[in-house]
């Protein structure tokens, strides 16, 4: 089967909003890392199957073949973002790490200077090319188009001033001008990120809202052209499996209700195995089973006011091990991810 939607997993280690301050919940949302170390969220989007290049489309598949054109636009939309936030939330996350108040910034007196990570300039420039390029194609695809414009300029403005202060750090220049510059590029920054932050949110949602609608009316082909096989409980799978995690992921929710739903996926993953006659998909089912379980941990946990400990609570602090923690939410995002990785190897 032609697989002609887009699945993109949870990128985001850690928001940016985590950094200038946010609640619990939503940091420790974040922080659990991508399965594949590359966007989720919430937001949540879908991973694009790899492009070597975005082609050019002529005038006349523009018109006659609209959904090629919005599989080609969504697949760069996906790509960059998979290819940028992650980058940039680690860098922010690296260079908040040794700050003791990171609106502050830097004070000069800091016993460890860790610096930033760099972004990569050819992803910054690629992205920036094939953003634009598709956002130009015609028949508009709303409202990703809309927004897509705002993420690629605001984002390239954050990556270079991060990248200016990874060569400020590396080289060690604060040693030799007391801090001056890098207190400058902190302010720099912090104008950089109020002005991405809402953009990011707003592009995130985006995807999410376009792969949404499309994964809807996709199933309904399925099932109108094949009946309930396989590809349709796949695909079931994951878009009940991304419901759930875009509930579980808020500050507060209620345990029963979602109680019920990841129920309802239980059944649907039944199925889905039932229709693996000859076990040919392993891997997605396997994963789409261990997710079922991990998010029903993690909910059972919610519904029964099960407290972290205070040991539990430092771990999930921790951007490259909070999954770790068991019946949590960065637990069920890992396997969420896993599951959304295995479902881009079908065909």
């Amino acid at each position: 089967m032609k697989r002609s939607l887009l699945f993109a997993t949870i990128i985001i280690s850690i928001g940016v909003s985590s950094l200038t301050g946010c609640d619990d919940k939503k940091e420790e949302t974040a922080k659990a890392p991508a399965a594949n170390t590359q966007p989720a969220s919430p937001a949540p989007a879908e991973k694009p199957q790899s492009k070597p290049e975005v082609q050019p489309a002529t005038a006349q598949n523009a018109q006659t073949d609209p959904e090629s054109i919005y599989d080609e636009k969504m697949g760069v939309y996906v790509k960059c973002f998979n290819a940028l936030q992650l980058p940039v939330n680690r860098s922010l996350t690296r260079y908040a790490s040794w700050l003791k108040d990171f609106k502050k910034g830097p004070t000069g007196k800091e016993d460890i200077v860790y610096g930033t990570y760099g972004i990569t300039l050819s992803t910054l420039a690629s992205c920036g090319t094939d953003m634009k390029h598709v956002v130009a194609l015609k028949p508009e695809l709303a409202p990703i188009d809309g927004v897509a414009d705002h993420y690629i300029d605001a984002i390239t403005a954050l990556g270079n001033t991060i990248n200016e202060m990874d060569s400020y750090y590396t080289q060690e220049n604060y040693k030799d001008d007391g801090f001056v510059k890098g207190k400058a590029l902190h302010q720099e920054l912090l104008k950089n990120i109020a002005t991405f932050e809402p953009v990011a949110d707003k592009y995130h949602a985006a995807i999410v809202e376009v792969n949404d609608r499309r994964q809807r009316v996709e199933l309904e082909k399925i099932e109108k052209a094949e009946g309930k096989t396989f590809h349709y409980y796949a695909l079931s799978t994951v878009i009940q499996a991304k419901q759930i995690n875009k509930v579980i992921a808020q500050d507060k929710f209620d345990g029963q209700v979602m109680m019920e739903k990841v129920t309802e996926l239980e059944a649907t993953v039944n199925l889905l195995k039932q229709a693996d006659k000859q076990s040919l998909n392993f891997s997605f089912v396997n994963d789409a089973g261990q997710y079922q379980l991990a998010a029903k941990k993690y909910i059972r946990r919610i519904r029964d006011h099960v407290a972290f400990s205070e040991d539990e609570k430092e771990e999930l602090k921790e951007p490259l091990s909070a999954w770790m923690v068991e019946d949590s939410y960065p637990a069920a995002l890992k396997a969420y991810n896993s599951m959304i990785d295995s479902f881009n190897l079908l065909r």
